[in-house]
């Protein structure tokens, strides 16, 4: 069975340079994951429940793009680009707040099914959830038409996914903007008792 996956792009200036990263993201099944596969940097985005057919969603970080074209041809052989999803510089998706989406889909669905969800419903749905999230502007390629088929059947994708997964998603950043703040208040706290137990 053909596999989708998907290859991200993160820039930001630090002190005048532009820092870029690029992470690839798929879902297998955990029996075939195989950990000495890369030496790059992997993890599991949630530990999998018990399960024959527990999916693995596994997210690999480089450092260029030149790495990750390199990992790709050795991971996943001769492939082709599907679509592209440029962002407003103004308003592009963090780091974080894409691995706030992985995980809540991860949740959605962490079994593993050939023929619902399996490498091409995990990557559709994080692409329509990101569309509908973040307002990407998605561009098609000459090979937007080819989709992964098992025994002839080509799979599919419902909207009723991608609205649940948007649904989740929102609460669940909510509660990490909250922690962020918590963390900041107690930080603060902190360098206020330090500052008062300074001697004169």
């Amino acid at each position: 069975m053909e596999r989708e996956f998907l290859v991200f792009y993160f820039s930001h200036w630090i002190g005048g340079c532009s820092v870029e990263a690029a992470i690839s993201v798929d879902r297998d099944l955990c029996d075939t994951y195989d950990q000495d596969t890369s030496s790059k940097q992997s993890s599991e985005l949630i530990d999998p429940p018990s399960s024959e057919t527990r999916a693995c969603d596994t997210a690999y970080m480089f450092g260029s793009a030149r790495d990750t074209a390199r990992y790709l041809v050795f991971a996943y052989g001769p492939h082709k680009k599907l679509r592209t999803l440029p962002f407003s510089s103004a308003t592009p998706p963090s780091a974080l707040e894409v691995s706030i989406l992985l995980s809540v889909i991860h949740r959605q669905a962490s079994a593993y099914d050939v023929y619902e969800h399996e490498s091409h419903w995990f990557a559709d749905t994080v692409w329509r959830s990101l569309i509908k999230l973040f307002s990407g502007d998605e561009k098609l390629c000459r090979n937007h038409r080819a989709r992964p088929r098992y025994h002839g059947i080509t799979t599919e994708q419902s909207d009723q996914n991608v609205k649940a997964v948007c649904d989740a998603y929102q609460p669940e950043w909510q509660r990490m903007l909250e922690t962020f703040e918590q963390v900041e208040q107690r930080h603060q706290a902190e360098q206020e008792k330090v500052g008062c137990s300074r001697p004169i």
